[in-house]
């Protein structure tokens, strides 16, 4: 009797601490940065943000010529690169080409473009998004192995994610037709949905046309967390695995000047009050920093913000921050995963600095990073691949 009376307090406790935790997760506070705010200064420097940086030519050969980059996703000791042929490129972390996926067409495991991708946390799988399904491919040593894909229901996805350390996707849907029942939605395996974010901005259109314009839903990983920010919303959200949830994780507050469905359907208020709207065109999150970049009055912006200190630094919008620290050409930060942010840097750009006056010139603290940097510039070809460079952020 004692026995059973004490298992029923144990499940009692652990109830209600589950319970506790749940609420109190719940109730937490997202981080606010205020938009309109004017910065305190600005960062040009890399060395401000940064203890490392490094330069990995990206090696070419007939089969990994790269084009534009779209997207970029490390896991491990791989980088994956979506180019602008719809390929996805296997490179290890020295640069080293290892295989890629081509297979447009209309067959069994062929898409006809590539919209997004995404890599699952263990490295084995990759996931295709491409005109109205996802495609599901086993990654092995040397190859892509097509596995079976999901039939989607339109409006179509125009983002795609793994929820990390899961075989959940998280996709998202453009506010095209302003009568979507939800822009976020989480999915298994089976293209079932597991769980659902209400679309609160739905829109009867005024207009003939809808006007379309890029990146509107975000998406961002931060380690474990995958975040995302729907167009006319403030707040970006976080998938909680334990809650089985969207919950706020920051709100990047426009105080009421955001974006708005109104400017999507009717013409003559946009034209009327186009100089007003302040537009989110991209979030990224690392330890220490928040990277976002936003459109008002026809000019573009680049802004970090410093959790450590709630402060924020204008940045330039091309060309941000000269590299001080082993004297390559100016950077601009393109893409973070797991703890690192990375840029490129085309080959024809590196040679043309690295025999400039400026970089003989460049006061560093590495002069010896600095040299072998002139030596990478000078091994390789105009027409080479360009150069992946890794940035270690200060934390």
């Amino acid at each position: 009797m004692k026995i059973k009376l004490l298992i029923v307090l144990i499940i009692l406790f652990c109830s209600c601490s589950r319970k506790g935790t749940i609420e109190s997760r719940k109730s937490e506070i997202p981080m606010v940065i205020d938009l309109l705010s004017e910065p305190e200064s600005e960062i040009t420097r890399l060395s401000d943000i940064s203890t490392n940086v490094q330069y990995f030519p990206l090696q070419t050969t007939k089969n990994s010529l790269i084009g534009s980059i779209d997207k970029v996703v490390k896991w491990g000791n791989r980088i994956y690169i979506k180019n602008s042929y719809s390929e996805i490129l296997c490179f290890d972390e020295k640069g080293n080409f290892i295989f890629k996926l081509n297979k447009t067409g209309s067959g069994p495991g062929e898409y006809k473009y590539i919209a997004d991708f995404d890599i699952s946390s263990d490295n084995k799988t990759l996931i295709v998004l491409s005109n109205g399904k996802i495609l599901i491919f086993n990654i092995n040593d040397n190859e892509f192995k097509f596995e079976k894909s999901i039939n989607l229901k339109s409006p179509f996805p125009s983002k795609i994610d793994f929820l990390p350390e899961t075989n959940n996707i998280l996709i998202s849907i453009d506010p095209m037709t302003g009568l979507e029942i939800s822009l976020t939605l989480l999915i298994d395996f089976n293209g079932d949905t597991i769980l659902l974010k209400p679309n609160y901005y739905r829109f009867e259109k005024k207009d003939k046309l809808i006007r379309g314009m890029a990146n509107e839903s975000l998406h961002y990983k931060f380690g474990k967390v995958l975040c995302f920010k729907e167009e006319f919303c403030d707040t970006v959200y976080f998938v909680d695995k334990e809650l089985n949830s969207f919950l706020p994780r920051l709100i990047i507050d426009s105080n009421g000047k955001g974006i708005s469905p109104i400017v999507r359907y009717d013409s003559e208020y946009a034209r009327n009050h186009g100089n007003q709207i302040y537009w989110v065109k991209s979030v990224m999150e690392m330890p220490r920093f928040v990277f976002y970049t936003y459109e008002h009055n026809m000019s573009r912006y680049k802004v970090l913000y410093d959790k450590s200190n709630k402060r924020k630094f204008k940045m330039a919008y091309i060309d941000a921050l000269k590299d001080d620290i082993i004297g390559g050409p100016s950077l601009d930060i393109s893409f973070c995963s797991e703890d690192k942010a990375y840029c490129f840097v085309d080959v024809l750009k590196l040679k043309k600095y690295t025999n400039s006056n400026d970089f003989l010139n460049a006061k560093v603290k590495d002069n010896h990073k600095k040299q072998d940097l002139k030596t990478i510039s000078e091994l390789l070809n105009e027409t080479d691949n360009p150069i992946l460079v890794v940035i270690t952020l200060k934390k």
